[in-house]
């Protein structure tokens, strides 16, 4: 018969590279404001500066989701591995 450690469950590196590229690519986004400092394109009246951010902060959020989902499928995989 064969127990589970008590320990934390290794993962290897690649969720965590996925989940690390999946929180930089929205920070590089809000992060190169030369690049959105403008006034045009307007989108529903706001300048682009404005929707340009407010669509990275709802991007920024799916990423925060799907990186949680990356590093907790790893974790189960890795637990049921470990289990049989």
């Amino acid at each position: 018969m064969r127990f589970a450690s008590s320990g934390p469950t290794p993962i290897g590196a690649r969720p965590y590279v996925i989940s690390a590229v999946l929180m930089a690519v929205p920070w590089a986004a809000l992060l190169a404001v030369p690049f959105y400092s403008r006034t045009e394109p307007v989108l529903v009246g706001l300048p682009m500066f404005y929707w340009w951010t407010f669509l990275w902060i709802v991007l920024l959020a799916a990423a925060t989701g799907a990186s949680y989902l990356v590093i907790e499928r790893a974790k189960s995989v890795a637990l049921a591995q470990v289990q049989r």
